[in-house]
C-alpha cells in the first residue's frame, strides 16, 4: 500500500513538473534534436540512416507538443513559426486555441 501511495506522489510531482516545465524543455529539446539529426547528416556526407531520420522527426514532434503545451498554459502561441504547423487542415483539429 506505501508503494501505491509514493508511486502516485511522483506522478503528481511529474506531472507538476510537466505543467512547469513542459513547454520550455520540449521546445528547446526539439530543437537541438533537429540540429544534431541535420548536424548528423552534414557531417557525415548525407548518409541517411534510421537513427538520424527519426531524431529529426523525433525533434520536430516534440517542438510541435511543445508549442502545443504552451497555447494550452497562455492561450497565445509563441511565435509564428510555432503556430504555423498548427494552421494545416488535419492539425488544425487538434488546436487547442482558435487560429485565424
Amino acid at each position: 500500500m506505501a508503494s501505491l501511495v509514493v508511486l502516485a506522489a511522483f506522478a503528481a510531482l511529474a506531472l507538476i513538473l510537466a505543467w512547469a516545465f513542459g513547454s520550455f524543455v520540449l521546445r528547446w529539446g526539439g530543437i537541438l534534436f533537429v540540429i544534431d539529426g541535420l548536424g548528423g547528416l552534414v557531417v557525415h556526407h548525407g548518409a541517411v540512416t534510421p537513427w538520424r531520420m527519426l531524431e529529426v522527426m523525433g525533434g520536430l514532434a516534440a517542438w510541435m507538443v511543445g508549442h502545443w503545451l504552451y497555447a494550452v498554459k497562455y492561450q497565445s502561441w509563441r511565435s509564428v513559426l510555432g503556430r504555423a504547423p498548427w494552421r494545416l487542415p488535419v492539425l488544425r483539429w487538434l488546436t487547442p486555441i482558435p487560429s485565424r
